[in-house]
């Protein structure tokens, strides 16, 4: 998967990663996915970040508190924008039990 993610064609690029996006709900409980959609957000590429980040913080909770999906929420934290980070926040923030 990373390969396909470097040397893809940039059309081969963007559809491959629409669709982990597509599927981050799944992947990102998964002891093996959840490295694919890292590598997805260390890319870089921030608008991309922010709709993994709204998956992501739909269930903020249980996904910090996985042993997969945590690696992804640390993974936004690290490579994603001022915007995605106070998202992050902003969510944790706000819960009073997780």
């Amino acid at each position: 998967m990373q390969t396909c993610l470097k040397t893809g064609s940039a059309n081969q690029q963007s559809r491959l990663v629409n669709k982990i996006v597509e599927n981050v709900r799944v992947l990102i409980g998964d002891q093996f996915a959840n490295y694919v959609v890292s590598e997805v957000i260390a890319f870089g590429e921030q608008s991309i970040n922010m709709s993994i980040a709204k998956v992501v913080c739909a269930d903020l909770g249980p996904y910090c508190c996985s042993k997969f999906s945590s690696s992804v929420v640390e993974s936004l934290m690290k490579h994603s924008g001022n915007d995605v980070r106070e998202m992050i926040f902003e969510v944790l923030l706000a819960r009073e039990n997780f």
